[in-house]
């Protein structure tokens, strides 16, 4: 994995996708924060791209593609597979089965979206804190 290449955010929500980023500033980040307001211009990016990505973190409810939508076209793609990236859903939703049926995917973590500011901090400094210590099998790549 490379620690310090871009986070991505998948997110129909404009004000969602600016608070996140500021969250992300706020903590001190220094990655690169990329922002997709959906997701054929994330596979695009995906399939152009010249640099590892940290972590994908995915809205689930979204028009046009959802998040499950996304996931099946990444993780069906052999090149986009290989790749490794550690995909994280987040969602308003806590439905059990919807939680089911993300983890039935090839997912790295499912996280309700918090409600304040304080708590997308400190969900954000966890994901970060995880991925930063883990192993994963695109650290041998980098």
């Amino acid at each position: 994995m490379n620690r310090s290449g871009p986070i991505i955010i998948v997110d129909d929500d404009s004000d969602d996708l600016e608070l996140f980023e500021l969250a992300l500033k706020s903590l001190g980040v220094k990655n690169r924060v990329i922002l997709f307001s959906e997701g054929k211009s994330f596979i695009e990016f995906l399939r152009k791209k010249n640099e590892l990505v940290f972590f994908i973190l995915c809205d689930i409810n979204m028009p046009q593609m959802d998040g499950f939508q996304l996931r099946e076209q990444i993780s069906g793609d052999s090149q986009l597979a290989s790749i490794s990236i550690p995909f994280i859903f987040f969602s308003t939703s806590g439905d059990i089965n919807q939680i089911t049926r993300a983890y039935k995917s090839p997912i790295q973590g499912y996280f309700m979206k918090p409600s304040n500011f304080e708590d997308i901090k400190k969900m954000f400094a966890s994901i970060i804190s995880y991925w930063d210590s883990c192993t994963h099998p695109v650290a041998t790549l980098s």
